[in-house]
């Protein structure tokens, strides 16, 4: 799976939501980065984060 792939970078990958700027994927990287969680049901706003 392309998130499993995503996840073994050490880079920062992220999808957002280009109309509501709803962040829609994070990676082990981005999260650890910017402290969020790992849960997929939190939904946050990528300017947020």
């Amino acid at each position: 799976m392309l998130a499993t792939a995503f996840d073994g970078l050490d880079d920062l990958v992220y999808i957002a939501d280009l109309e509501t700027y709803d962040l829609l994927y994070a990676n082990r990287a981005c999260r650890q980065s910017f402290h969020i969680q790992d849960s997929p049901a939190s939904v946050m706003k990528c300017c947020k984060a």
